[in-house]
C-alpha cells in the first residue's frame, strides 16, 4: 500500500517536473499586433505601423522571424532561440545580444543582454499563450540608462504553421 501510494506521489511529481514546452506549449504560427490590447510604451515603437511575428517552434528550437511595417517600408529581424538555456548570439540593430531562454511552467522566458560586459542594459522577455491557442501575450521587463520599462504585447494569431 506505502509503495503504492509512493509510486503515485512520483508520477504526479514527474509530470510537475517534466519541462512544460514537452507537447504542451507551442508558438508556432503567424501573430500580428493587437494595438487595443497591448500597452506599448516606447515612443518610437510601432509608429504608424504594426509588428508581426512568425514563429517556428520545434523544441528547443525556435525561430523568429519579426516584421515591423512602418511608413519607411519593412524591417525583418531573424532570432533563433533554444528552450533548454543554451544561449544563443543573435545580431539586433548592429549590436550582438546573448539570448537565454528556458521554460518556467507553460511560460518560455528569454534573458536578453548584450555580448558586451560592461552594458548593464537587460531585457527579459516572457511569452505565454492564451487558454484557446489564439492569443500569444509577450510582456517585456527592459532595463537601460533611463531606467525600467515594462510593455505587454498581445498577438493574435492569423496563422497557423
Amino acid at each position: 500500500m506505502a509503495l503504492n501510494r509512493a509510486l503515485l506521489v512520483l508520477m504526479a511529481l514527474g509530470r510537475t517536473l517534466a519541462p512544460a514546452g514537452q507537447g504542451i506549449t507551442n508558438f508556432s504560427g503567424t501573430w500580428e499586433i493587437d494595438r487595443s490590447r497591448s500597452k506599448i510604451v516606447s515612443s518610437d515603437r510601432l509608429i504608424g505601423g504594426s509588428l508581426i511575428q512568425i514563429i517556428q517552434h520545434n523544441e528547443p528550437q525556435i525561430n523568429v522571424v519579426r516584421i515591423t511595417r512602418g511608413p519607411g517600408g519593412d524591417t525583418r529581424l531573424d532570432l533563433h532561440l533554444r528552450t533548454d538555456g543554451v544561449p544563443q548570439v543573435n545580431t539586433v540593430d548592429e549590436q550582438e545580444l546573448s539570448f537565454q531562454t528556458r521554460w518556467k511552467r507553460d511560460r518560455l522566458v528569454s534573458n536578453i543582454k548584450p555580448r558586451e560586459s560592461g552594458d548593464a542594459s537587460w531585457i527579459t522577455e516572457t511569452w505565454s499563450l492564451s487558454s484557446d491557442g489564439n492569443s500569444l501575450t509577450v510582456e517585456l521587463n527592459i532595463r537601460a540608462e533611463k531606467g525600467r520599462i515594462k510593455e505587454r504585447l498581445v498577438y493574435r494569431r492569423t496563422h497557423y504553421e
